[in-house]
């Protein structure tokens, strides 16, 4: 399990650092990972990672910029059918 968090938690730290890791293409690419991050966690065995790594996508996503909706792509990365955070 730490193994899948750590790597987890590495990937929006790396797409970060890119400019337009959270648009478009990668912004899909993105979605279809935080989607796979749910349906692991669909039973609830892993919540306890999962809000860990919703507090680390909080911090990332605060960090992106409001333009083109980057940050609202960032934000849809670990929520339910990919809604927004609240």
């Amino acid at each position: 399990m730490r193994r899948i968090e750590a790597t987890a938690g590495r990937l929006p730290d790396e797409a970060a650092r890119y400019g337009g890791a959270f648009y478009k293409r990668g912004a899909g690419s993105l979605r279809r990972l935080g989607r796979s991050r749910i349906a692991w966690n669909k039973d609830g065995q892993h919540a306890a990672i999962i809000k860990r790594l919703q507090g680390k996508q909080g911090q990332i996503c605060a960090k992106v910029e409001l333009a083109d909706q980057h940050r609202a792509s960032c934000q849809c990365l670990l929520t339910p059918a990919g809604k927004p955070a609240a």
